[in-house]
């Protein structure tokens, strides 16, 4: 058998056995992302919303922390409500809804006092502008 083909054959099953790792690594990072209905967690990251919510943790580590936030997500992982816990009473709750390309649609936070904030956003993402 010519080298030449021994070579290639074995480029092919390296190809091979890359692609296979490739899958097998990406199917764990998508089953990592799943959420439960609710889920809860001691920090976010980044201002922007909706909230990316970090250091998940179980409800009791959860409820012994001074601040805490507890978070609800669709059957596609999305958030749709994150509430902020501070010494046992809520601080702020975010409602979040989706359009159907999984784009944030709006959120509505309403903090301790009762007052709310309203956002609307495009399909694409963009704010829209309130009506004057």
């Amino acid at each position: 058998m010519p080298r030449a083909l021994i070579y290639i054959g074995a480029a092919i099953g390296i190809v091979v056995v890359v692609v296979l790792l490739a899958w097998l690594a990406l199917g764990r990072l998508a089953e990592a992302k799943k959420h439960q209905p609710t889920e809860y967690f001691l920090t976010f990251a980044g201002y922007k919303q909706p909230l990316r919510l970090r250091k998940r943790v179980h409800r009791e580590e959860a409820e012994a922390a001074a601040t805490y936030y507890i978070g609800s997500f669709n059957k596609d992982g999305k958030l749709t409500r994150a509430i902020k816990m501070l010494h046992g009473a809520v601080a702020f709750d975010f409602n979040y809804t989706y359009y159907p390309n999984g784009k944030l649609k709006s959120f509505k936070s309403t903090n301790a006092d009762g007052s709310t904030i309203m956002r609307e956003f495009d399909e694409s993402g963009h704010a829209r502008q309130p009506a004057p």
